[in-house]
């Protein structure tokens, strides 16, 4: 794919390597979201033979290019092990890829730690959108395009009224109507990881989680983007250890955005017994 192309000469280290991996798997990812059929249903969530399929293929491709470390993976756990992370999410807003719908996600960051402060690398690819969306920490995030890459700015937004994104699923109605009443309108995009970098390119106010939907996976490197556009979040858990493992959290383009919203919903958050 073209796009990928264009970021193999803009990026070196890990994101480099990301971008080699998505190139050679290119094929077989667009050849698995024919796999409509549904692996698994536990605890409310689908994972269908498709997200199964991706995580095989860019796991395998990590591995023929020398990454030696573990990866952390939303359907299969942790594959080997090792001082070096990278976290994928297959398929962030995986119905939403196999019924054709565009917005969602292949989600790899990388981190030598064990807190989600010490992820070093993100790299968010939508390939419907024609978009990636990378960065390292504390030199910026990026968006790279068909026509060119651009740096992340949370400010860039220029419209009178805003949009939000809130996780339906396990939330009060009344705490989205509190957020959107808030922000201006509401939207749903099905992918946090891409909800978190639209807010990073200044298009979304921010992401509201407060039913605990989340996992590690989703947010790993879209944090890391948010941040270095000028964002800001609040979590509840930022141990990266395990990539299944649910939290909540408040993201939004700036911390005042940040603030307001913890101050209006934070308490109504899903809490683990």
């Amino acid at each position: 794919m073209e796009i990928l192309k264009k970021l193999t000469k803009k990026t070196s280290g890990k994101l480099r390597l990301f971008a080699d991996v998505l190139l050679a798997s290119t094929e077989g990812i667009q050849k698995s979201l024919d796999y409509k059929k549904v692996a698994r249903k536990k605890n409310g969530e689908v994972a269908y033979q498709a997200d199964v399929q991706v995580e095989k293929i860019i796991v395998h491709e990590l591995r023929q290019q020398g990454f030696e470390g573990a990866v952390l993976a939303e359907e299969g756990g942790t594959y080997g092990s090792g001082t070096e992370k990278i976290l994928l999410d297959p398929l962030d807003g995986s119905t939403n890829a196999v019924l054709g719908f565009p917005l969602f996600a292949i989600l790899l960051a990388y981190s030598t730690g064990t807190h989600l402060s010490d992820v070093e690398g993100a790299l968010v690819f939508a390939p419907s959108l024609y978009r990636v969306y990378w960065g390292e920490k504390g030199k910026g995030a990026y968006l790279t395009t068909l026509e060119g890459t651009y740096a992340l700015s949370t400010e860039r937004r220029k419209h009178e009224t805003g949009l939000i994104d809130v996780v339906p699923e396990n939330t009060n109605p009344n705490d989205i109507v509190t957020c959107t009443s808030y922000a201006g309108k509401y939207r749903h995009v099905g992918s946090l990881g891409l909800a978190l970098s639209f807010t990073a390119e200044g298009i979304l106010e921010g992401v509201v989680n407060i039913a605990n939907r989340a996992k590690i996976v989703d947010v790993a490197g879209p944090f890391l983007l948010l941040q270095e556009a000028g964002g800001s979040y609040l979590t509840d858990f930022d141990i990266i250890d395990n990539p299944t493992k649910r939290l909540c959290f408040i993201a939004a383009r700036n911390s005042q955005i940040k603030r307001d919203l913890t101050r209006l919903v934070w308490e109504k958050r899903v809490k683990e017994e």
